[in-house]
């Protein structure tokens, strides 16, 4: 039984190393997030109305420490004018960032923020019916839209890979309700799907030792 018991002892030795998870480094984000944001006009004329929305979409980091951040969402809310409610607006966005990891700033308690810029497009399905609408703004109608800005992801310690995140964009819109460019500031969290990502290679199986051969049996005849 001795032969079949050594012969099984590299397979438990390399058993270790296969099961284990790799290692990943400290401020690493997750694979992919589903988001949330709030977001609110700043700048605008008060006959075109400013909008709230919600948002909520998917985003993928990619990369050596996740610094690319394609991102699709789809967003809803209102327009508010001198009526609380003086519109509609929803629709979906594409659009992707890249952060810059090596220029972090510390928050104190193991939390950072790193910064990053973004851009988007849009097309959104906006109603106005407000009694505060200009005339001729009225009516139901699409907005193609571009948006730039940046924004900073907040990592609360080393190895939690939720994010919360503040961004500030350039909003221009065209078609429907078209306006000059306008200030827009949102809110987020980022949740992380899945697993962690890893930034290291899976470390090597430690080598099988060896076992000295068994002493030589002596024999009466011996």
């Amino acid at each position: 039984m001795r032969p079949i018991r050594l012969a099984f002892l590299p397979l438990l030795t390399l058993a270790g190393p296969i099961a284990a998870q790799q290692p990943v480094g400290a401020y690493t984000p997750a694979p992919r997030y589903d988001t949330f944001h709030l977001g609110a006009q700043l700048t605008g004329s008060a006959g075109h109305g400013r909008d709230i929305l919600f948002s909520w979409g998917r985003v993928r980091t990619l990369g050596t420490h996740g610094e690319w951040m394609p991102r699709l969402e789809l967003a809803a809310g209102i327009t508010t004018g001198t009526d609380l409610i003086d519109g509609l607006v929803a629709g979906p966005s594409v659009g992707t960032g890249y952060a810059f990891p090596g220029q972090y700033f510390s928050l104190g308690d193991g939390a950072r923020a790193e910064p990053y810029l973004l851009a988007a497009m849009s097309t959104y399905g906006i109603g106005r019916f407000g009694n505060s609408m200009q005339p001729g703004d009225e009516g139901w109608g699409l907005s193609p839209a571009l948006s730039a800005g940046f924004g900073v992801r907040v990592f609360s310690d080393e190895w939690d890979v939720d994010l919360a995140t503040l961004e500030v964009l350039v909003e221009k819109r065209a078609g429907f309700g078209a306006d000059g460019a306008q200030i827009y500031i949102r809110f987020g969290r980022a949740a992380a799907v899945g697993g962690r990502r890893a930034t290291e290679p899976t470390p090597l199986p430690s080598p099988v030792t060896h076992l000295p051969p068994p002493p030589p049996q002596v024999t009466p005849d011996g």
